[in-house]
Formats: C-alpha cells, sequence, structure tokens
C-alpha cells in the first residue's frame, strides 16, 4: 500500500489515480494517466511528488476529467473528491448547482499570455467581466428561493457580460452562457408550476395545503435534462490558465 500526502495537490492526485475504478477493479496506474494526458509518465510521477505543483488549466481539467474528480478538492482539499450524483436532484439543487459551476469557471480560469504585454489590455476587460458576473452571482443566489420574482434583472446583466467574453475566449462564454441560459429556463419552468399551483392544475405533497411557499415549488425533483451538469473544457486556439 502506497501512502500519500493529502494535504498536496501532487498528494490528493496520487490518491485520486489510486482510487480511480476501471472495469478490471483497480487503480488508474501513472503510465495510463499520462497516455490520456498526452504527457510522459515521469511527467505524472514529479507532479505527485511535488507539494508545489502547478498543474495549469488544460491538464487540471483534463485530470479531473479523466479521474472523475472535482477541481475544487484537487486543488485545495475542500469538498467532495468526486462529484454529487447526478438523478434526483431537485429544482433548488439544479439552480445551486449552476452557480456554483459558473463561480468554479470564473474562479480558475481567465485569458493565457498575461507575461505579454499586448495582452494586458484582454487581462483588465476579462476581469471587469468576472467581477460584473460575480457581482450578479451573488443576487441571484439570493434570489434563487424565489424564482417568481428577482434575479431576472440581474441574470440579464450576467448573460450580457457572458456575451462579452466572447472575444476574448469563445468556448468560456459559450460555457458561461450556457449555464446562464439553463437559470432562466428553470426560473421561468418554476414560475410556471408556481402559477399551476395558484390554478388549481398542481398538486403538492405538503403538510399544509393552504400556506404554500416558493421554497415547495423549488423543492419539487427536476427533469432528466438538469440533473447533469458538464465541466468546462477548453477549445480552441487560446489557452487558457490558472489566476
Amino acid at each position: 500500500m502506497v501512502l500519500v500526502d493529502s494535504r498536496t495537490i501532487g498528494g490528493r492526485l496520487a490518491l485520486a489515480r489510486s482510487e480511480a475504478r476501471k472495469e478490471h477493479g483497480r487503480g488508474v496506474t501513472q503510465a495510463q494517466l499520462a497516455e490520456a494526458l498526452g504527457v510522459h509518465r515521469v511527467t505524472v510521477s514529479e507532479w505527485e511528488r511535488d507539494p508545489q505543483v502547478d498543474l495549469g488549466s488544460k491538464h487540471l481539467i483534463a485530470i479531473c476529467n479523466c479521474l472523475n474528480i472535482e477541481s475544487s478538492w484537487l486543488l485545495t482539499g475542500q469538498g467532495p473528491m468526486r462529484p454529487t450524483p447526478t438523478e434526483g436532484k431537485t429544482y433548488y439543487q439544479v439552480i445551486d448547482e449552476r452557480l456554483g459551476a459558473i463561480r468554479g469557471a470564473l474562479g480558475l480560469v481567465l485569458p493565457a499570455g498575461l507575461e505579454d504585454t499586448t495582452r494586458l489590455e484582454d487581462f483588465a476587460s476579462a476581469a471587469d467581466l468576472v467581477a460584473e458576473i460575480g457581482r450578479c452571482l451573488f443576487y441571484l443566489d439570493e434570489a434563487k428561493g424565489n424564482t417568481t420574482r428577482g434575479g431576472y434583472s440581474d441574470l440579464v446583466r450576467a448573460i450580457n457580460a457572458a456575451h462579452r467574453f466572447n472575444s476574448i475566449d469563445r468556448s468560456f462564454s459559450l460555457y458561461l452562457l450556457e449555464r446562464f441560459q439553463e437559470i432562466a429556463a428553470i426560473m421561468d419552468e418554476t414560475g410556471g408550476l408556481w402559477q399551476d399551483w395558484e390554478n388549481g392544475e398542481l398538486e403538492l405533497a405538503v403538510d399544509d395545503p393552504e400556506h404554500v411557499f416558493m421554497s415547495d415549488i423549488l423543492e419539487l425533483p427536476a427533469p432528466d435534462k438538469y440533473q447533469v451538469i458538464p465541466r468546462f473544457v477548453p477549445v480552441g486556439e487560446k489557452p487558457l490558465r490558472m489566476i
């Protein structure tokens, strides 16, 4: 049995690799992970031994996808190692999950090439957009418990900011837009369900049918199309880097 130091990124990488299960029931070897990432086995070995390893966003995202682990856990050791189950989540949970996914993408990546002074303007623009979307996320988080009102103006501002990311990195912009559009669709659906209840067209299994709140609607199971949320995977010519 190999002992690893889960207090470091390299140690957590080794732990996740050893615990990743394949059909034959064994963990993923360094060579197998290296092949999947397109690097040499020695590189993976060095990552796991280096307590200060900087994986870079490209390898970070690829590792998380290959080993089915959460990037926040790999980077900080906080939260669950594995993604949460993708079945049976409520409307409230899928909204919260999408807000978290957007925060994760914003917190992980900004345009690369910051050492190149010609890209400083892009960096400043991206930083402003991150801050603007971050402010909108704060208010959306406050409004998620009542999707029949509030939150829409912040959602519109966030969508507009995500559109402006397109000139810096199109794949990042599209990912943000897809998540915000899903939140908008969920708001519309739950608002419609509330209206159905008011019209007597929806029955809810609640303790007091005379006093139903939006929180009761949000605890209904969300449709299958919202149960799975993809990680952000950059594509295109412009690489992304860690902030």
